[in-house]
């Protein structure tokens, strides 16, 4: 236990200590603010990302069995923000060249985002589950499309699959909610109803 501690210490010492770097780099950058501009493009981009890689997290746990794809999505989460952030810390235009690989990235990450999440909640069995493994597939679908079309140069997909898979994760997105919702409320003893 107190190495846990020694680590957590360590750790926090070290962000502290690189925050302060940052703040006396931004307030000395001679270039107006350029350094300022990509610190904040950086972090929402780690916004973005930490919550994908917090999706995987919440499914490692809450479904060890599918571990290793929350696992996954964490790393995936990881290598997006890496990539980004480093076009963006270069100074390229995002709608400059050379985003193939960190366009895919960023696909492969929201889709097992999103995959981690709808998973997450498919705990249960019946439609909740049923639900959740359609959106998932039409998510991780629109995903794996997403990324060949950024990887291959003629690939090309008909918009009315495009659109089924939408309107498919969409309806399971929405359902979900609603479904848990009601189900909770069936669960619970009714507060008017007499106890014996």
């Amino acid at each position: 236990m107190q190495s846990r501690r020694l680590v957590a210490f360590v750790a926090a010492g070290i962000l502290c200590g690189l925050a302060v770097i940052g703040i006396v780099a931004v307030l000395s950058d001679a270039e107006d603010g350029a350094l300022a501009a990509k610190l904040v493009y950086a972090t929402l981009v780690l916004t973005v990302f930490s919550l994908v890689s917090l999706a995987g997290v919440s499914l490692s746990i809450r479904r060890p069995a599918l571990a290793w794809l929350g696992y996954l999505t964490v790393a995936a989460g990881l290598a997006a923000f890496a990539l980004v952030g480093r076009k963006i810390w270069n100074g390229d235009s995002f709608f400059g060249t050379g985003w193939e690989l960190p366009s895919s990235a960023t696909l492969v990450a929201l889709g097992l985002g999103q995959v981690s999440l709808l998973l997450g909640w498919g705990r249960q069995s019946g439609p909740i589950r049923w639900i959740a493994l359609a959106a998932s597939a039409a998510i991780a679908t629109l995903a794996t499309l997403g990324v060949l079309a950024t990887a291959i140069e003629n690939f090309e997909v008909s918009a009315r699959i495009l659109g089924v898979l939408a309107i498919v994760y969409l309806l399971g997105i929405a359902l979900l909610p609603l479904l848990m919702l009601v189900g909770k409320q069936e669960a619970e003893p009714s507060p008017q109803a007499p106890v014996s």
